[in-house]
């Protein structure tokens, strides 16, 4: 544990871990390392190129060989991963280890919440401490370090890891201590911004058919009763100006959405409309997983949704 003096109050950093360089977790990791703390990262794209951390990781910061490497040297881990499958890869690798048991694996992904009870009971039968804080606000404000936390875990890991929070994000929310509960918090912010993704597209595709114009229909919605998130941020930055810049592929919100359907279907909860944006985002990302979310509107506009897909 390093020990940092700032003026005349002690501040206690924990030697932090950071495993996913991508486009959310490189920027995390960067304000964390800004904020005076020891940092050593990983990412599985490390291992077959040369420049990856160069040009990736933050300045100074130790890059390891290995997840293994990551969890023996840090006393927290944060996980910034694209899928449930490489949460759970990681965190039987922790578990593994042969880490202490004075560890916290800090899960930020967007996972489900049964790949989350999973990976917790794992680890806690290694000694190791699972938490859940998804992040919400995408790259651009991850490149901030404006972003929500969304926590659920345990009173003592909380207070150690809020400096940490602190470094990257504006909210910090502390839904519960069991384990799943802000993976489901996170699955419903994110099922509501892919239904309006999907609902924005085609009510502007309705409207920009009869030759209304775009700025004038962004303003009226924006000081209207159909303002919403998306509309005020994504639609209106990329939209107007026809560049498609969110930063965030097309498979990414597919997958959280389906997420969001597993979970409910696996519990018999009603799923209507998350089943119908679900078959929309599917289509969409199938056609090109890694292009910006934001296309959406053209695939939309264009009619290349059928019902049959």
């Amino acid at each position: 544990m390093v020990i940092h003096q700032k003026g005349t109050e002690a501040m206690t950093q924990e030697p932090i871990g950071f495993i996913g360089l991508g486009n959310t977790g490189m920027p995390m990791a960067d304000h964390i390392a800004g904020a005076d703390f020891d940092i050593m990262v990983h990412d599985i794209a490390g291992t077959t190129s040369n420049s990856f951390y160069a040009e990736r990781a933050p300045q100074d910061a130790g890059g390891g060989g290995s997840v293994a490497e990551v969890a023996q040297q840090s006393s927290a881990i944060f996980l910034s991963l694209p899928t449930p499958g490489a949460v759970t890869a990681v965190a039987n690798e922790i578990a593994g280890s042969g880490a202490g048991t004075d560890r916290i694996v800090v899960n930020t992904s967007t996972v489900d919440p049964e790949t989350t009870v999973a990976a917790h009971d794992r680890l806690a039968a290694q000694g190791i401490r699972y938490v859940d804080a998804p992040i919400s606000g995408g790259v651009m404000r991850a490149r901030e370090g404006t972003l929500t936390v969304i926590y659920s875990g345990d009173d003592a890991s909380f207070i150690r890891l809020k400096p940490a929070f602190k470094a990257i994000s504006e909210h910090i929310f502390r839904v519960s201590d069991v384990p799943g509960h802000a993976q489901r918090m996170k699955l419903f912010n994110n099922y509501i911004a892919g239904c309006t993704m999907v609902a924005n597209s085609e009510a502007l595709a309705y409207d920009a058919a009869s030759g209304l114009d775009m700025k004038t229909m962004l303003e009226m919605i924006n000081v209207s009763s159909g303002q919403n998130f998306m509309f005020t941020n994504w639609f209106s930055r990329c939209l107007l100006p026809e560049e498609y810049e969110s930063w965030s592929a097309a498979e990414i919100i597919a997958k959280d959405v389906s997420l969001f359907v597993k979970s409910a279907a696996t519990e018999g909860r009603s799923h209507h409309v998350a089943q119908a944006t679900h078959v929309v985002l599917g289509a969409f990302s199938a056609e090109d997983p890694k292009r910006d979310q934001m296309y959406l509107y053209e695939y939309v506009r264009d009619g290349k949704f059928s019902a049959t897909d």
